[in-house]
């Protein structure tokens, strides 16, 4: 996926390069979502798999069971030009830009952006213990990125160079909730146990909590 990036990087520095090229790219990798923004191309999309949740899944082993073939696997795109229009109403609107040097940039916020994500994890780096996605992470990080940039004096990010002082400025920020997200995240594992042990105890049957602790 790295490769393909980097043949689009090469493109656009061709002469006489087409800015409205179209780009698909297929995987379900998330991370693809990531190097699709970060190529600042305006019109690329993923081509992805449908997803199913547990109860489809289980639907669908039924019926292999029962000897249906599944098919051809539903696809879907994932549009990048609209997720680019959402950080756009997010981020331009609530903020005091004056204070931002060189104003609001659409660019440098999805450079940011993409920065950030950084923190929840992907295929090269782990998160940090207190962001995950599921404990909406990402909306943290937004709202502290959005309450601090008027304070930090420019952008996280240039060119793909990180400014570290304003870094640590934000991770401060995202530390004084790690209590709060901990405890949190404690009762939400105490609350699934005693649930999981009660429907075992329904069911007259017995379940290791130690193990199904380990799961989240």
């Amino acid at each position: 996926e790295h490769k393909i990036m980097e043949h689009i990087r090469l493109q656009r520095r061709t002469a006489g390069y087409d800015p409205n090229t179209r780009h698909v790219i297929h995987g379900l990798d998330a991370d693809l979502i990531m190097l699709a923004l970060a190529t600042h191309e305006p019109h690329f999309c993923i081509l992805r798999e449908v997803v199913l949740d547990r109860k489809a899944q289980e639907k669908q082993k039924e019926r292999i069971a029962m000897g249906e073939l599944p098919g051809p696997p539903k696809m879907q795109f994932l549009y990048v030009w609209v997720l680019r229009e959402y950080l756009q109403k997010e981020f331009a609107v609530g903020l005091d830009w004056s204070k931002v040097p060189g104003g609001f940039d659409l660019e440098k916020v999805i450079d940011d952006f993409v920065y950030m994500c950084f923190f929840v994890g992907n295929d090269f780096l782990p998160h940090i213990p207190a962001l995950e996605i599921r404990d909406g992470a990402i909306d943290m990080l937004i709202c502290a990125y959005k309450a601090l940039l008027p304070k930090l004096g420019g952008y996280l990010s240039d060119a793909g160079r990180v400014h570290l002082p304003r870094t640590e400025l934000l991770l401060r920020e995202v530390a004084s909730y790690e209590d709060e997200i901990f405890e949190r995240r404690r009762r939400r594992e105490e609350g699934r146990e005693r649930a999981m042990k009660a429907r075992a105890a329904a069911e007259g049957g017995q379940i290791d909590a130690g193990a199904f602790g380990s799961l989240y």
